[in-house]
């Protein structure tokens, strides 16, 4: 991973997961994060627009696939969002999005609170009340489940009436659900400590996976 100024702060710091090809896009010649959802708009431009004022004053990008682009993007957004620091780093050899992670915490030791973002994920709602939310909370893990359209092509959080994760199943042809649990994908976006993420297993190679299955023991 490469040396590309990464920032942060005492507050919760973003990481977006950016590093990955867009193929189910509309323009898989482009990272997630640039995918455009109109002729002036980016996904990136609207995870910022969300996160500012959100109490998160740190964003990190975690790049590979095609960095230079994303990184020319982040230069012009620095001006956009001024009471933003937005840092990335450059994964060389991509190794899973757990690794990524992994060695973006190894550079940013006095952060120990994060709010991950997948890379096509897009969030209307204002954030700053599910960050307020979590950092009052208790929890050391929590998830913002996302919306998408294939869900038979997503790996699945069960949960239950209170909306306590109590299952994680992957995606797969033959695979068995709980009926009498609420089945929403796995995606959106993800609160986690530090010691959330370091009691996680090193065999993961996905970040969702590995923290979903060690909340749930």
């Amino acid at each position: 991973m490469e040396d590309s100024r990464p920032v942060e702060t005492n507050s919760v710091t973003a990481l977006i997961l950016a590093g990955g090809f867009g193929t189910r896009s509309l323009d898989p010649t482009l990272p997630k994060v640039l995918q455009s959802l109109d002729p002036y708009t980016k996904i990136m431009d609207v995870q910022l627009r969300g996160l500012q004022n959100s109490g998160v004053s740190s964003v990190n990008f975690l790049l590979g696939h095609n960095a230079d682009q994303v990184i020319s993007h982040i230069e012009r957004c620095r001006a956009i969002y001024p009471s933003l620091k937005i840092g990335y780093f450059v994964e060389e050899v991509q190794q899973g999005t757990r690794v990524s992670v992994s060695d973006a915490l190894a550079l940013i030791p006095n952060s120990n609170e994060f709010l991950l973002i997948l890379g096509d994920t897009v969030v209307f709602a204002p954030l700053a009340g599910y960050v307020s939310r979590w950092l009052d909370s208790s929890l050391e893990f929590a998830v913002l489940c996302h919306p998408n359209l294939h869900m038979e092509d997503s790996d699945l959080l069960g949960l239950d009436e209170s909306g306590k994760i109590r299952s994680y199943v992957e995606k797969g042809s033959g695979r068995v659900v709980d009926r009498g649990l609420l089945q929403v994908a796995a995606t959106g976006a993800m609160f986690f400590t530090r010691r959330a993420f370091e009691s996680t297993s090193t065999s993961e190679t996905d970040v969702t996976k590995a923290l979903v299955k060690s909340s749930l023991g």
